[in-house]
């Protein structure tokens, strides 16, 4: 039973020279290998990986140290010499250094949220696999890779967050095995560290560093622990847990917001990532699905996820059975994600849907067309709880800008999900400027008439519309807001030429007071309160390039003109 375990870390890294396969997904957007948890066996990588950790005969990790939690529910083991050693720093001088404080402080807040005001199983008892009385926790540097290769030319290819461990199997036995367990977790989360896959390009393991990284990890970790005290079930759980391992993150430390990093890919390339897949890669991303469900029906829908999960219920059935108590469903809770999903970024509505929707990116497309009279007809390919998006442009004349039809395609199967069966779906989108049988109106205020009709062989694809009609729009006169303060503005909005057309790229470029260059990208043509404008994030320009108060110039160059002008910022 214990070599099997193992087994389980060595397949960890050995997942991580396949990086170079889609190294926009991994190095770019997101750290697809940040928990080693679920990871597939892989015996033949066995003896090709360098282990920094060694274990002893109780089957743990060796630290150096140990340090036990204000109520001792956790022990915290640690080095403070060698590759292992933890931060020094150690400023309230008790003798421990502050990064072992913060993890006991913070995995006790992690235990109150979970398992005290949650009322999760409590899996801190994991004395019976060796290690102490409180919950195990091991600060070891899993981060970082070797840089070269050994004498024996193996390199540790680094580049995780945390992983759990799960150690004996508890009696007695339910539909599903229950295990304690045993947590290791990076032991500095530092910016430098980086993963060095042989082969493949290096890429920093981190998008969350020191205490942020440290507190979110153990959040995630600890309840992969619950989830092994719950009930083990290997068939189609591993992204149900990851999903719910990240959401936690968010529930226990909400000023973090790691999770973003996934969301962004998945935004991205949606056709990468499915729901009804049970993987962590799909996992990490879902994990917003969880947050969905956790927002509209609180700790309940949590407790009686696990509850359902104790008995020994498949991981996607036990969403439907749980959303039979609110009168939904999965599929129905799915559709209305596809709304969440739609208003995000620029979008965001106060008060509705995610409450991180304004710094979550915008769904990107995988078509954008216009409509060419008398229709439009494109079809696809729809995978069981994937989702696309397609826009439609129908032209105005301008000034009165183009009604424009955003649609969000998905494939609804839940039996699929259940049964780990994947279908597809082929479906067609139509669109006509006729009445006809079957299609259905749109943009009911338009002077033109449109009809909308959806076409799928199995009738298990379904979309939801969005439709922006035109308006009567001018150009923006200067930047909004100006003067810009950093600490309160996320979107600058600057003004293009009075005949740029909405959708039309524009190429913006920014400049000190000096004249130089500090910023160029292509930025589509878009509508804020019937304004003309080119949307600019200063958050995700900011993070990269400090900016500094003072003056600053700006050129918006489209095919008809350019716009030259002066803003202003004050970083407070």
């Amino acid at each position: 039973m214990m070599k099997f375990f193992f087994f389980i870390l060595f397949a960890a890294f050995a997942l991580l020279p396949t990086l170079n396969a889609n190294d926009d997904c991994c190095d770019q957007l997101a750290n697809d290998y940040r928990c080693g948890t679920f990871s597939i066996q892989n015996k033949k990588i066995k003896n090709k990986i360098q282990r920094r950790i060694y274990f002893g005969n109780d089957g743990r990790p060796q630290n150096q140290l140990k340090f036990d939690s204000p109520n001792k529910l956790f022990t915290i083991h640690y080095d403070t010499t060698g590759v292992h050693k933890v931060p020094l720093s150690d400023k309230d001088k008790n003798g421990v250094p502050d990064y072992v404080d913060s993890a006991a402080y913070y995995a006790e807040i992690v235990y109150k949220n979970q398992i005290i005001e949650m009322g999760l199983p409590d899996p801190t008892n994991d004395s019976l696999g060796g290690g102490t009385l409180g919950y195990d926790i091991y600060l070891l540097d899993i981060g970082n890779g070797d840089e070269f290769p050994d004498s024996n030319g193996i390199q540790d290819p680094g580049g995780m967050y945390g992983f759990t461990i799960n150690d004996l199997e508890l009696s007695p036995r339910t539909t599903h095995p229950r295990y304690t367990s045993f947590i290791v977790i990076d032991n500095d989360f530092s910016p430098t560290d980086s993963a060095r896959p042989p082969g493949a390009k290096p890429f920093r393991v981190f998008k969350t560093t020191g205490i942020d990284a440290l507190k979110i990890t153990i959040a995630h970790e600890f309840n992969h622990a619950i989830q092994f005290f719950s009930g083990f079930d290997d068939f189609g759980f591993s992204g149900i847990a990851e999903m719910l391992s990240v959401m936690f993150e968010e529930v226990c430390f909400p000023e973090v917001d790691d999770y973003l990093q996934y969301t962004r890919s998945l935004f991205k390339t949606p056709d990468q990532y499915s729901f009804a897949t049970s993987n962590p890669t799909n996992g990490y991303r879902y994990s917003i699905f969880f947050m969905m469900l956790y927002q509209k029906y609180g700790a309940d829908f949590v407790r009686s996820y696990f509850n359902y999960l104790k008995m020994g219920i498949n991981a996607y059935l036990a969403i439907d059975l749980v959303l039979m108590k609110y009168n939904s469903s999965m599929n129905a809770e799915w559709m209305e994600f596809l709304q969440w999903i739609y208003f995000t970024s620029y979008r965001a509505l106060p008060g509705k849907y995610f409450s991180d929707a304004p710094k979550m990116p915008e769904i990107s497309y995988t078509s954008e067309r216009y409509f060419n009279s008398p229709s439009e007809t494109f079809s696809g390919e729809a995978s069981t709880y994937q989702f696309r998006a397609d826009r439609i442009v129908f032209a105005n004349q301008f000034p009165l800008s183009n009604d424009t039809l955003t649609i969000i395609t998905s494939h609804i199967d839940s039996i699929s999900a259940i049964s780990q069966i994947q279908f597809k779906d082929n479906f067609v989108h139509s669109i006509i400027d006729e009445p006809k049988q079957g299609y259905n109106r749109i943009f009911i205020n338009s002077a033109s008439n449109y009809y909308y009709k959806l076409s799928s062989t199995r009738s298990n694809t379904k979309s939801i519309l969005f439709e922006i009609s035109g308006v009567n729009t001018s150009p923006l006169k200067s930047t909004y807001p100006n003067p810009i303060f950093t600490s309160d503005t996320k979107y600058v909005y600057f003004p293009v030429d009075e005949m740029a057309k909405i959708g039309e790229s524009v190429e913006l470029t920014l400049f000190n007071s000096n004249m130089i260059e500090i910023f160029r990208s292509n930025i589509p043509v878009s509508i804020i309160a019937n304004n003309r404008v080119l949307i600019f994030n200063l958050e995700d320009f900011d993070r990269t390039r400090n900016l500094e108060t003072g003056v600053y110039i700006f050129n918006s160059n489209s095919k008809n003109g350019n716009v030259l002008g002066k803003f202003s910022i004050i970083n407070n």
